[in-house]
């Protein structure tokens, strides 16, 4: 696991999870959230391919308050936070093991 920057992303091929919004996120906002503090993006690279990104995932700086969700509206927001790691995971990747 890295730390993802800019010269990270120089020395690796484009990534692309498949939803656009997410891509567009790691391409072009991953870096501004990383100056304003309000989270910091690591990615995984495969040990045999180190140029090549295979997941990536932003860890924010801010929290969510839950006591005073019901445990239906935290079990959907589980599921919520499951789908978008699952999405960060690069296309190819998911879909033909590299």
């Amino acid at each position: 696991m890295l730390a993802c920057n800019k010269e990270v992303r120089d020395n690796c091929p484009t990534f692309s999870c498949g939803v656009d919004d997410l891509d567009d996120f790691f391409l072009n906002d991953a870096d501004l959230y990383a100056e304003e503090l309000l989270g910091k993006t690591y990615c995984w690279v495969m040990t045999e391919a180190p140029h090549r990104i295979v997941a990536l995932f932003t860890l924010s700086n801010d929290s969510l308050k839950t006591n005073h969700l019901t445990a239906q509206n935290i079990t959907r927001l589980s599921r919520y936070y499951f789908f978008l790691l699952h999405s960060c995971l690069s296309h190819s990747f998911r879909h033909t093991g590299w």
